[in-house]
């Protein structure tokens, strides 16, 4: 005779058939479903973790889980900033703050912290850095500035300098009869040589002795 059998696959692998017709009802089979008729061939597979993989319960309870996550995060920083929170294996925050380490010349800083002033001539330095106070320290006087008046050449002179007279439009030699023209500073301004002539004095003493 022809038996049919119908089955039903249970969670684990194994299947109950009964047959049609004939079968028996309190006749029943069970086992594992070959994997050539599209079965486990297992009741209880046997699940490998392979790279970044968890497997954790029991079968048919099982929970796969990827394991390839970020487990913590440090960071370094140069010598003039500080680093706190690190490293984070969970969560948090990264803060960077200025140490008081001195900033390289490199990098744009001075390469100290505490720079070191050098006072040259006439000058003082006080306090200490950075509350520092520079004088000038030449002498007493409270003139800050020279200014060349009318006939002088320097000027203004706020630090050194020469102060010196004009020169003018004579012409530096011997003038004989001068004719000379003074301005109102008691400077020459012009000079020439003059005609020879012959002074009151002078005419009235010959008057008298020639009779003139």
């Amino acid at each position: 005779m022809t038996l049919s059998i119908n089955h039903s696959t249970a969670a684990d692998g194994s299947f109950t058939a009964t047959g049609a017709a004939a079968w028996d009802a309190n006749h029943s089979f069970s086992g594992l479903l070959d994997v050539a008729n599209g079965g486990t061939g297992t009741a209880t597979p046997a699940l490998v973790a392979g790279t970044n993989v968890t497997i954790t319960g029991t079968w048919p309870n099982q929970t796969v889980n990827s394991s390839n996550t970020v487990t913590s995060v440090a960071a370094t920083v140069p010598a003039f900033l500080s680093i706190a929170g690190s490293p984070i294996t969970t969560s948090g925050t990264l803060a960077i703050t200025y140490s008081g380490t001195a900033l390289p010349i490199a990098n744009g800083g001075t390469g100290t912290t505490t720079p070191a002033l050098v006072a040259g001539t006439n000058i003082t330095i006080s306090g200490t850095w950075p509350n520092q106070t520079i004088n000038a320290s030449g002498g007493s006087g409270t003139v800050t500035s020279i200014i060349a008046g009318t006939g002088l050449s320097g000027g203004t002179i706020t630090t050194t300098g020469t102060i010196a007279l004009n020169t003018t439009a004579v012409t530096a030699g011997s003038y004989t009869n001068t004719n000379l023209t003074v301005d109102a500073y008691g400077r020459i301004t012009a000079a020439s040589t003059g005609s020879g002539g012959v002074t009151t004095g002078k005419s009235i003493a010959m008057a008298m002795i020639f009779g003139f």
